[in-house]
């Protein structure tokens, strides 16, 4: 290891401290203001001169360690002696010993106040990894780099290097507060940022041999706890640009360029790291992240011009990550069907502009669009097991995929409900809030006349009579799921033909604003048992604050049935 501040490999170069430094302390030819402008910066020079004429102790020196040992400490101090604080690994020399007032320099700053520590620049150096030999390089550009850990600088003149084992997850690089040696870890604790110089972390593949990416962490001089309270607040900004463009959207599907996009250039930032990343232009090449197996390990496909992964088998249609309950897998879409491609920029050295495989499957543009942000959050949810410490997400593109279309991957880009291009996440702050969840509300079915049956108040309906139900849905709904009213019949019918007529509207509309109608629909009833019948098909326009009726006819069904309440599902941030 070339140690800037003290490297007797550099004993010819004036920036290096040297052997003749130190003959100068041992012969007393330099006094306390010299020493202090060799050691401040140097601080193996200073360790190497502790046996001198150093007190050690556990505590630090005090006014009262002075010229006559006011403190009683059996020692008595010179100007220029120095006080080594073995706790602390502090390091002191008395500048002053006048009586009770004595003065102390403290020779390392940093050890108080931990700062500065990081990197001056992170243009005096590079990163790398080998997946070959599974280590990670820190190689200065030209001569040499510098680090700082609690003030005190170090330099590089050589390629520091660690080294992985062959296990799977996410690993940490940063230099060793104290050793100064580039070290590695797969356990994230507060101190890599505090203390100690981070450096940069990675996620390693174990089954295919390779690191799917290599995150960038060279932060500048800032304080360990800001960086975190930072980091833990505002996550990754974004700054402008990197929309994504190109786009055929709503083609056939004959074409490739159905399926591509590009992307603008644009800035992010880690804090005080900014990312300047370049564009990408159609047909742009992202590489795609998405989890497998039963522990979730991630895998990355290699970066080629179509931003989605096929299913291989069935009938080669889109496929999405699919979370059975027990495992990750690939399954296929669907004949029809839609999924999302969610497009995020990152702090990655080699491929800053990402895609991960969406996560479920859609059997409209309505919905793939309601789940963009939601898909995208639970994908950010993963933050102590992604393969990025820090992200950005940009876009979520919605995939059509179907054997009618002749292109490379079966599938084109559909415009999203509010007919843009892409689902736009940049401005946007993914939180708890964000994920789209379905709920459940019921209410009384009232009615011109009532009854009680098992207990329950409920309306009463003969074989061949009609009513008419009031029926209100929430306020906060953004989507309505599902509308069904809860029944039971005295007898056991199968196949009965019920007609069902809704009149509903929203504030300040006409009464008659949606008037739907279904005489088709059939439905079975059990004796005493409740059924849920489902009367959607009424209701297909119907949105949050909607309020109206439906009017349930009979058409001889051959039972008397009761109605007790409805059940509106329906979606909700």
């Amino acid at each position: 290891m070339g140690l800037t501040q003290f490297d007797f490999d550099q004993a010819d170069d004036s920036e290096y401290a040297s052997q003749v430094e130190l003959d100068q302390v041992k012969d007393n030819n330099a006094g306390p203001a010299e020493f202090v402008a060799l050691t401040m910066n140097n601080w193996e020079l200073w360790k190497r001169i502790q046996g001198l004429s150093a007190w050690t102790d556990t505590a630090n020196p005090t006014p009262n360690n002075d010229g006559v040992d006011t403190a009683a400490l059996g020692r008595i101090f010179s100007v220029g002696e120095f006080w080594t604080n073995t706790a602390q690994d502090s390091f002191w020399v008395c500048v002053d010993n006048t009586t009770g007032a004595a003065v102390w320099y403290l020779l390392d700053p940093g050890v108080v106040t931990n700062e500065p520590t990081g990197f001056p620049n992170i243009t005096d150096s590079t990163v790398a990894f080998d997946d070959g030999t599974l280590t990670l390089s820190v190689a200065p550009v030209s001569g040499s780099f510098d680090i700082y850990t609690k003030g005190i600088r170090t330099g590089f003149s050589s390629t520091q290097t660690a080294t992985i084992t062959d296990t799977e997850g996410r690993w940490y690089f940063y230099f060793d507060k104290d050793t100064y040696v580039l070290t590695t870890t797969q356990t994230f604790s507060l101190d890599i940022i505090i203390s100690h110089v981070y450096v940069a972390n990675l996620y390693w593949d174990a089954t295919n041999n390779t690191a799917i990416s290599l995150g960038e962490e060279r932060h500048a001089f800032m304080p360990g706890v800001t960086h975190i309270i930072i980091h833990n607040a505002l996550h990754t900004q974004y700054f402008s640009g990197l929309g994504l463009n190109g786009f055929v959207v709503d083609g056939d599907g004959s074409l490739d360029t159905h399926a591509q996009f590009g992307s603008e250039a644009g800035v992010i930032a880690d804090e005080d790291l900014i990312f300047n990343i370049a564009a990408d232009t159609t047909p742009g090449t992202y590489p795609i992240f998405y989890r497998d197996g039963a522990n979730g390990d991630w895998r990355k496909d290699a970066a080629d011009s179509f931003p989605l992964k096929n299913f291989v088998g069935g009938s080669g249609l889109a496929a999405y990550n699919q979370w059975t309950g027990a495992t990750w897998q690939q399954t296929e879409v669907g004949e029809g069907n839609y999924s999302l491609s969610i497009v995020a920029a990152t702090n990655d050295v080699n491929q800053p502009i990402v895609v991960f495989q969406g996560r479920e499957v859609y059997e409209s543009v309505s919905y793939a669009t309601l789940f963009a942000r939601t898909e995208a959050f639970n994908i950010l949810s993963d933050e102590n097991n992604l393969p990025f410490a820090e992200l950005r997400m940009i876009g979520a593109v919605i995939y059509q995929t179907s054997t009618g279309y002749t292109n490379t991957v079966l599938s084109r880009v559909v415009s999203t409900a509010a007919g843009d291009d892409y689902v736009d996440l940049r401005d946007a702050v993914l939180l708890a809030g964000d994920v789209l969840r379905l709920r459940t509300v019921g209410m009384p079915a009232q009615a011109s006349s009532s009854a009680i049956y098992g207990g329950r108040p409920g309306v009463k309906m003969t074989t061949n009579a009609s009513n008419t139900f009031g029926i209100a849905f929430p306020a906060e709904a953004v989507e309505i799921v599902g509308v069904y009213i809860i029944a039971t019949g005295e007898a056991t019918v199968s196949g009965v033909d019920i007609d069902l007529t809704s009149t509903y509207n929203a504030l300040n509309e006409s009464l008659t604003e949606h008037v739907e109608t279904d005489n088709v629909s059939i439905y079975d009833f059990v004796a005493d048992v409740l059924v849920e019948l489902n009367i959607s098909s009424v209701f297909t326009q119907a949105s949050a604050g909607d309020s109206g009726g439906v009017l349930i006819k009979h058409n001889a069904i051959g039972t008397s049935a009761y109605y007790f309440y409805f059940r509106i599902d329906y979606l909700a941030y």
